[in-house]
Order: structure tokens, then C-alpha cells, then sequence
């Protein structure tokens, strides 16, 4: 067993449960800014004499787009951010096993 395997074993509950927290509170955060960029936009096209369902349907228009641009900014972090080099491959697993004689 190598040292970088211990390590992440050690730390594997937290890991779980950062990214476990980490999703929930995006998810939440996500929803709350949806629906306030939609409430608001319909509010005030409401307020300058739109019908209702124009004002609802491009409220969430907006609310879909900010969204989207959410999306992609996320991809472009994770594009910049993770290089191969820091994502663990099977070579790099068992780089300093040695097989063991069969029998």
C-alpha cells in the first residue's frame, strides 16, 4: 500500500462529506437564485403591463439563462483548474506494486 493511498483513506469520510455538504448547499443556492431572478423579472415586467403569462415565461427565461452561464462557468473552472496530472490514474496506482508468484 503506498503513502498516497493511506492518505486518502484517512481522509476519505471528510472528502465524503464535503462534497456531500458542497452539493447540497449548490443546489439550495441554485433554486434561491433561479427563483428570485425569475420573481423579480416577472414582478417588473407585471408592473409595466405585460400580460401574466409573458411576464412568468420570461422570467424564467432569465432564470434558465443565468443558470446555464452558471454551467459553464463551472466548466471552464473545472477546464482550467484540474489538470490531468492531478487526477490519479491506474499506473500511478500500482507504480510500486510488485506482482506476486501465482501458485
Amino acid at each position: 500500500m503506498s503513502a498516497l493511498s493511506v492518505v486518502e483513506d484517512r481522509i476519505a469520510g471528510i472528502s465524503s462529506g464535503l462534497l456531500n455538504t458542497s452539493q447540497q448547499i449548490g443546489g439550495a443556492l441554485g433554486v434561491a437564485i433561479m427563483a428570485t431572478i425569475s420573481t423579480t423579472h416577472s414582478e417588473t415586467l407585471l408592473k409595466e403591463g405585460e400580460s401574466q403569462a409573458e411576464a412568468f415565461t420570461s422570467g424564467y427565461n432569465w432564470a434558465f439563462w443565468v443558470a446555464a452561464g452558471f454551467m459553464l462557468l463551472g466548466a471552464v473552472i473545472t477546464i482550467v483548474v484540474l489538470r490531468n496530472r492531478d487526477v490519479p490514474t491506474q499506473a500511478h496506482e500500482h507504480e510500486g506494486a510488485v506482482a506476486e508468484p501465482a501458485g
